[in-house]
């Protein structure tokens, strides 16, 4: 199965803190904290990391700190600790601290969650990976897959989804959602959408040369890519994303020339706003009528989701903005100084 990347990593950084990964050690952005000691008791460890900076690995404290005994050699958990630390000690410090800092946001306002919860949370989180489309019997293997291949600890990823379902909880009673957004929806869905390519100049007189050279057969993608001051667009040869009629984020100068346009048709010189365009368009969509009443309450759901979302990222960033946090062991305190004068 193929599963995008980008909505799996941004689905699990909403609750890492927004920290990246170390460069040496797997991208693995984790989205939840666990409790403030819980982490390493999941992940199998017996006792707190210590700061083993030196290259020389200390002494055990206790016959525990034993490792392994190879030919009746024994290795020290020290050794171990210090490339842990190394490889992921920033990532899941900030998971613990972000997870600690949730947990007292929801002691404050005295919300809890139930097993009923975190299950329901669960499932949300893997219907934003995967989509709806992965039959049910098969999305927790999937997720097993998944958290496998990034070297996502179970025990990481339950806290993960139980730091989310707090935050849920939060966020909830700021949704509402209108008839008009599910309206809009619909349209943005199930009406005719076309895709252009544009040009765009900053005065007519260059929008005119340029009109003047595709009506002498000049190619628009590679004019685009080279006159185009909208450098997004001019790179993919001025190519835009589809959108309907009723698209705010296109200016409607540019949305009416668009759909007045037949397949393959160059427009004359469009104004929007101090800019001066020329389009072509690439293509008609017209999806299969559709009856709002039946799709109404799914779209509703989906806004529901999608806004939740992103109030839960929000909210992680102002709580995690809000808290003073102070590191104390040394590499990890140098680590977070070196990241945040990066940013």
């Amino acid at each position: 199965m193929k599963i995008c990347y980008t909505i799996v990593s941004c689905y699990i950084v909403l609750f890492a803190g927004c920290l990246p990964a170390d460069k040496n050690s797997k991208r693995l952005e984790t989205s939840s904290k666990p409790p403030a000691a819980a982490l390493p008791q999941e992940c199998g460890y017996k006792q707190p990391l210590r700061n083993t900076l030196s290259s020389t690995p200390t002494a055990p404290l206790a016959p525990e700190a034993i490792m392994a005994i190879v030919d009746g050699k024994p290795i020290y958990m020290s050794t171990l600790y210090k490339p842990l630390l190394e490889a992921h000690g920033l990532r899941f410090a900030e998971i613990l601290i972000s997870n600690v800092i949730v947990q007292q946001e929801a002691q404050r306002r005295k919300i809890t969650v139930t097993p009923a919860d975190i299950a329901a949370e669960n499932n949300h989180a893997i219907e934003n990976i995967f989509g709806k489309q992965l039959p049910a019997n098969q999305r927790q293997k999937a997720l097993e897959n998944l958290l496998q291949k990034r070297g996502i600890p179970p025990g990481l990823w339950r806290t993960i989804i139980h730091r989310n379902a707090l935050l849920r909880k939060m966020v909830e009673p700021q949704v509402k959602i209108t008839e008009e957004m599910v309206k809009n929806e619909y349209i943005s869905r199930y009406t005719e959408k076309v895709q252009i390519r544009h040009i765009q100049l900053a005065t007519i007189s260059d929008a005119q040369k340029i009109l003047k050279m595709l009506n002498s057969g000049n190619d628009f993608d590679k004019l685009a890519r080279r006159y185009s001051t909208n450098t997004q667009s001019a790179s993919r040869g001025g190519l835009l994303p589809p959108f309907t009629r009723n698209d705010k984020t296109i200016p409607a100068a540019i949305r009416e020339t668009a759909f007045s346009l037949s397949e393959g048709q160059i427009s004359g010189i469009v104004q929007a706003g101090d800019s001066f365009h020329i389009l072509k368009l690439e293509r008609r969509f017209l999806p299969p009528p559709t009856d709002y009443e039946k799709v109404k309450d799914r779209l509703r759901r989906e806004i529901r989701e999608r806004i939740i979302t992103r109030l839960q990222s929000k909210l992680l960033a102002e709580l995690r903005e809000k808290a003073k946090v102070e590191y104390v062991n040394q590499f990890l305190k140098r680590r977070h100084f070196d990241y945040q004068q990066r940013k």
